[in-house]
C-alpha cells in the first residue's frame, strides 16, 4: 500500500486530470489555463497505475513546468506541500497557488473532505513572487486548525505551515539529544538557540538549563514556539522573532545577558559571515554547531578558527539511502 500523503498527491492528480477532460469544470485544481492543464495531464499520466519509475519521470516533468511557470510568474499551481506529524496522525494539505481564489479553494477542501477524511487541515499559501519557495505573503486556512501536531522526546509541538521541523521525527530525537550532550549543560547555563524555529531545541535543553532564549526570522515559528513552552509547562524560554542580523548584536547581548551556551541549527546557507563575527567576538564557553550543510558549515568553523576548538563531531543519518546527513560540531572557545 501506498504511503497516505502519494494517495493524496496521486488522487488529487487523477481530480485534476478529470478537470482537463472536462473543459467546463476545468475551474478545480488545475485552473483555467492551457499551461495549468498540461501540468495536470503530465502529472496524471504519470501517477495513475503507471508504477515508481513514471511517477518519479512525472515528478520530474512537474518540477520542470513548475520552474517555468515560476520563473515567468504565470499559472495558478505553485506547490503541493503535505505534512504528517509521524506521532499524532495529523495531516496537514498545504496549497500553494499564485494568489488566492475563495471559490476554487472551497471546491477543493469538499473533495478533501469526502475523499480523505484523515486530513486534518488544509491550509492554501499564496506566493505570487517568483521565488521557487512553499513560504508566501498570506496563508488562508481553509478548514481545521492551520495547524499540525507532532511529538519528539515528551515535548508536543504545533507546526504552522511554515514552521521548520525535522521531516525525520525519530531520528530528530536522536539529533537533538546528541545536541545536548555536545552542550554539557550545567543547571545555571544561559543558553542561546539561534535559528530556533518552532523551538524544538529549546525545549529539548530547558530542563537542564536556566534559561533559553531563542532567536528565529519567520513570526509564525516564534508563535508556535512560544504556544509549544506554554502547551508543555516549560516556563523558563523565551522566543524573539527577527533578522538575525539585526536581532543578534551587542546591545542584545547587554539586554539579555551573555550565553554560557551557543546552539545554531541554521538553514543549508549556513550562518550569515557577519552573525559568524558576532559569535566570534562573543565567544560564549560552549558552542554546538547542528548543520544539515557539511559544506556551509565547514565555511564557517574556517572564520571561527582562531576563536574555537573543534572537540567532537556526530554525523546523524535523518535521510536514508541519499548522501544527505545532518552534522553535530562540538566546540569549546579557545583562552586569549
Amino acid at each position: 500500500d501506498r504511503h497516505p500523503s502519494e494517495q493524496v498527491v496521486g488522487r488529487l492528480a487523477q481530480a485534476a486530470h478529470r478537470d482537463h477532460r472536462q473543459a467546463a469544470e476545468s475551474r478545480c485544481l488545475a485552473g483555467v489555463g492551457g499551461r495549468q492543464q498540461q501540468l495536470a495531464h503530465r502529472l496524471a499520466g504519470g501517477t495513475v497505475g503507471q508504477g515508481q519509475a513514471s511517477t518519479h519521470r512525472a515528478h520530474a516533468a512537474v518540477e520542470a513546468e513548475l520552474t517555468a511557470q515560476q520563473t515567468a510568474v504565470e499559472g495558478f499551481l505553485r506547490h503541493l506541500v503535505i505534512r504528517q506529524g509521524t506521532h499524532t496522525g495529523e495531516t496537514m494539505v498545504n496549497l500553494v497557488t499564485n494568489g488566492y481564489d475563495r471559490a476554487r479553494m472551497a471546491e477543493l477542501a469538499i473533495y478533501l473532505r469526502m475523499e480523505f477524511p484523515d486530513v486534518t487541515t488544509f491550509v492554501n499559501t499564496v506566493n505570487t513572487g517568483v521565488a521557487q519557495t512553499a513560504y508566501g505573503e498570506a496563508i488562508h486556512t481553509v478548514f481545521g486548525p492551520g495547524v499540525i501536531h507532532d511529538k519528539i522526546g515528551p515535548y508536543r509541538f504545533e507546526i504552522a505551515p511554515n514552521a521548520f521541523f525535522q521531516t525525520n521525527t525519530r531520528q530528530a530525537e536522536r539529533l537533538y539529544e546528541v545536541a545536548r550532550d555536545f552542550a554539557d549543560l550545567q543547571p545555571d547555563d544561559l543558553v542561546y538557540d539561534l535559528y530556533c524555529g518552532a523551538g524544538t531545541i529549546s525545549l529539548f535543553v530547558a530542563g537542564h538549563a536556566r534559561h533559553v532564549l531563542g532567536i528565529e526570522l519567520v513570526k509564525e515559528a516564534v508563535d508556535n514556539a512560544r504556544a509549544n513552552a506554554e502547551a508543555n509547562g516549560v516556563e523558563n524560554c523565551t522566543f524573539v522573532s527577527g533578522d538575525m542580523l539585526k536581532v543578534f548584536t551587542p546591545a542584545f547581548i547587554d539586554e539579555h545577558g551573555k550565553p554560557d551556551v551557543l546552539i545554531a541549527d541554521p538553514p543549508r546557507a549556513g550562518i550569515h559571515p557577519k552573525v559568524v563575527k558576532q559569535i566570534a567576538a562573543l565567544r560564549p564557553e560552549r558552542f554546538v554547531y547542528v548543520s544539515c550543510n557539511p559544506l556551509s558549515q565547514a565555511r564557517d568553523l574556517a572564520l571561527l578558527q582562531d576563536a574555537y576548538t573543534v572537540e567532537a563531531v556526530q554525523p546523524v543519518d535523518l535521510f536514508p539511502h541519499t548522501h544527505h546527513v545532518e552534522n553535530v560540531i562540538k566546540l569549546k572557545a579557545k583562552v586569549g
